[in-house]
């Protein structure tokens, strides 16, 4: 999660915050960006979910790529995004 956070708040061009202020500062990140994270890392790490971290990663290369970032691991994680829960 902290690699996302970093990421993300870089987009933004902000710093990221300490653990103990990211409930509070990412819902404007999330509006500045037009991206929902915080419910999914919530879920993600209060249980685990690999359903939820699939969704995450999937709409957060699509952010990406939206962007123009592109990611460099090819078809690295097909086999496990074709895995269901």
């Amino acid at each position: 999660m902290a690699a996302l956070v970093r990421t993300v708040y870089g987009v933004a061009g902000r710093w990221p915050p300490y653990h103990d202020e990211l409930e509070r500062s990412i819902p404007e990140v999330e509006a500045e960006l037009e991206i929902e994270l915080l419910e999914d890392m919530r879920k993600i790490v209060s249980t685990g979910d690999p359903s939820t971290q699939q969704d995450l990663e999937t709409r957060v290369e699509n952010f990406m790529t939206a962007r123009g970032i592109a990611h460099d691991w090819e078809d690295a994680l097909d086999k496990l995004r074709a895995w269901r829960f």
